[in-house]
């Protein structure tokens, strides 16, 4: 915006302001929004109160109130509201092991977000998917590996999940906590991760260490740190009471453990779920008003409707209305939705700041770093001018779905896998794209004929969205959306082993899916292997320059793949007795937090600020990386901490630090870790918090996988006095 269009904004601005504000109050930018709020409040009715409390908010013409509606998602990218730019899935961005990217994709969301905002302000369209508040982050633990809606998560360990949906809450909504760019909102509240069909009825009762070691810190960073706007309780039980009508949880917790002065919003339904599915209420109007006094404030749903009949039955009071209704108004205001549009500076974002090279550029770089190398026999990276001919094929190597996952927008730049390998491999690419997905399929003997004489055959396996997801938008699964198998569909593994006997050339397999697959025998098939998600729009692209070698894999396992299911407790079962890395009591076939490149980087230099510390201090740990190798490469340094001789409860390893960093080859970085009183936190059998004195491990993890002996020789110890 030039000077003189500023001016001429500025004017038009305040002239509304002024014009707007002689009426209504609330409508005044310039007042403090708790007076805006206050004053709102004391004009509304009782029966426009408890409408304002569920998501469809009405507009109120008497008062000056448009039409608002709650219901918005931007799980990686804003979803269901035409032209977007679809980022990575969540476990995507989770496998970056990178908060500042994440943090910066978010922010690309918001300013996208608030151009759609404008651009339906202008249109008068408020509907559904049209506002500012978010339904996003999901920072539930993936704690089982075939939860269907897995991929919309950081993965299974608790403190990636917090620094993951810390640093997207705070790119979502900016650094103004009185002007956000848009609200962010922690689901699901609080032990919520499958199975997808009992959802609505099923009760979770982990020990209270797990609920407060697992289940719990990724919502409490959100809240204490991130300053998170909202929180949407789940659909279950906990311990017996429906988390959307808990105290212990969103009273007790939530508000007065933590501080949280945001929004609560149900999860959609689930308050009629209180009623039909726990039998924690004898009539709609006790669900409702059990609810508003457990301290949800807005209703993804109807069943707000009721609450007009509990008033009258005494079940709540007119109080306990307009508390819930205080933080919603407040938001609003915040928001910016009740100004006279034309007086926010972010109300010039328009339809050119929608899909912009920034945030395309972000989608890639998220995309590279994402992509997780599982095995690499010395066939990659592919030397182009080496090859005469390269076959690509396999049913997901032309599809559009497997790039977006669930959750998305609509990208006008979709690049599959096909798209991108022929951007880069030019006229040496045979391109078969089966569109079998799930049956058999025979290939022709032209087809077999050229993939025997190709160089190297690229094959694209795994699942997409119509496999697994939320209950409601499989279409395939059977089982509302989990994958109970983990299996990569038989078809495409018979293939594959059929191609393996057909040729002795390298065979590099693509695998895509939103979790963790039985990889076993596809890593025995192939030469390469590469774990590569739901990758965003840019993924075809990301993926071809990866294994051209024009960029190195960095993206690191945010979940443990297992050699078989039988490997996995009950899924039903919430305790983390071998469950995840920390607790897995038998050797999976690729750990978390592994991952290959292309180069190798040599670690070196430990030092500890203190060896011998006493309970409280803070540890610095600081390290030297050099990249040994040929290659620039990018390395994410990851710290560990166990207990020398832990308690049977206890973890067996925990993530406390990751770091990435990009390093040009033969160049060498110091990176510098702060290891706070909470990384030595661990919790009794009551939930209560702890450091026990003791004996201490620290230990680095890198891309030199298989061998970390060098690792393991810089291990340190700490003692806490």
């Amino acid at each position: 915006m030039n000077k003189q269009s500023l001016c001429l904004f500025l004017f038009f601005s305040v002239f509304i302001i002024r014009l707007t504000a002689q009426r209504f109050p609330w409508n005044n930018p310039t007042i403090p929004s708790e007076v805006r709020t206050e004053k709102l409040l004391a004009e509304l009715r009782t029966n426009e109160k408890i409408r304002l409390l569920m998501y469809d908010n009405p507009a109120i013409p008497r008062l000056g109130l448009l039409e608002y509606n709650w219901w918005n998602e931007a799980l990686h990218g804003v979803a269901r509201n035409g032209i977007a730019t679809v980022f990575p899935q969540a476990i995507n961005l989770a496998a970056t092991f990178n908060d500042s990217l994440v943090e910066e994709v978010a922010t690309n969301i918001s300013i996208e977000a608030r151009a759609k905002y404008n651009e339906a302000r202008k249109i008068k369209h408020y509907g559904q998917y049209a506002g500012l508040t978010f339904w996003s982050p999901n920072i539930n633990i993936f704690r089982d590996q075939r939860w269907g809606r897995g991929q919309e998560t950081y993965g299974e360990d608790p403190f990636l999940t917090a620094r993951m949906g810390v640093a997207f809450v705070k790119g979502l909504q900016g650094t103004d906590h009185e002007h956000p760019r848009a609200a962010a909102c922690a689901k699901h509240y609080a032990v919520h991760s499958g199975p997808e069909e009992l959802r609505h009825s099923f009760n979770a009762s982990p020990s209270l260490k797990d609920f407060n070691e697992t289940y719990l810190p990724a919502f409490r960073a959100l809240v204490s740190e991130a300053k998170v706007e909202g929180v949407m309780c789940a659909y279950n039980r906990l311990y017996g009471s429906p988390c959307c009508g808990s105290d212990t949880l969103l009273r007790s917790i939530l508000r007065n453990e933590w501080g949280f002065s945001g929004y609560v919003v149900s999860d959609c339904a689930a308050i009629a779920d209180i009623y039909y599915h726990h039998n924690a209420a004898s009539s709609m109007e006790e669900a409702a008003a059990q609810s508003l006094k457990a301290g949800v404030n807005l209703d993804c749903g109807t069943e707000f409707s009721h609450l007009k009949q509990a008033l009258k039955r005494k079940l709540i009071t007119k109080k306990e209305i307009d508390d819930a209704l205080v933080p919603l108004l407040n938001l609003r205001i915040r928001l910016g939705n009740l100004d006279p549009f034309g007086s926010n500076p972010l109300d010039t974002l328009n339809e050119e700041d929608i899909h912009s090279e920034i945030a395309i550029h972000s989608a890639f770089e998220a995309a590279v770093r994402s992509i997780v190398l599982l095995k690499n026999d010395g066939s990659l990276p592919l030397k182009k001018e080496e090859l005469k001919s390269i076959s690509l094929i396999g049913p997901l190597a032309d599809d559009e779905l497997v790039l977006i996952g669930n959750y998305f927008g609509t990208s006008p730049e979709l690049i599959t896998v096909k798209d991108g390998i022929s951007s880069i491999g030019g006229t040496a690419i045979f391109l078969n794209i089966s569109h079998s997905f799930l049956t058999n399929s025979e290939y022709d003997e032209h087809t077999m004929d050229a993939i025997f004489h190709s160089d190297v055959t690229i094959v694209a396996l795994g699942l997409n969205s119509s496999l697994q997801g939320e209950s409601g938008d499989e279409l395939l699964s059977g089982k509302s959306g989990d994958y109970l198998g983990l299996e990569i569909p038989e078809n495409q593994i018979q293939f594959l082993r059929r191609l393996r006997n057909a040729i002795s050339g390298p065979i590099i397999g693509l695998v895509f899916g939103g979790g963790p697959l039985l990889l076993e025998e596809a890593a025995n098939l192939c030469n390469g292997l590469l774990w590569c998600g739901y990758p965003g729009e840019q993924g075809g692209r990301a993926i071809a320059e990866l294994l051209f070698g024009l960029r190195s894999p960095s993206g690191k396992l945010p979940f443990t793949i297992p050699y078989t299911v039988d490997q996995l407790p009950a899924f039903d079962d919430y305790s983390m007795e071998n469950r995840t890395y920390r607790f897995i009591n038998s050797t999976p076939l690729y750990p978390f937090g592994y991952g290959l490149c292309y180069t190798e980087f040599l670690f070196q230099k430990v030092k500890i600020s203190s060896q011998n510390a006493s309970v409280g201090d803070t540890i610095i740990v600081e390290i030297d990386i050099s990249n040994a190798g040929k290659l620039d490469g990018t390395e994410i340094v990851q710290l560990y901490l166990r207990k020398l001789h832990p308690h049977k409860k206890d973890p067996y390893n925990k993530l406390v630090a990751f770091k990435s960093i990009d390093i040009p080859a033969g160049d060498t970085r110091q990176l510098r870790f702060e290891l706070s009183p909470e990384s030595f936190t661990s919790y009794d059998d009551l939930g209560n918090p702890y450091v026990e004195r003791g004996q201490y491990i620290l230990g680095f993890v890198s891309s030199n996988r298989p061998d970390n002996e060098a690792l393991r020789r810089l291990e340190k110890s700490i003692v806490l006095r």
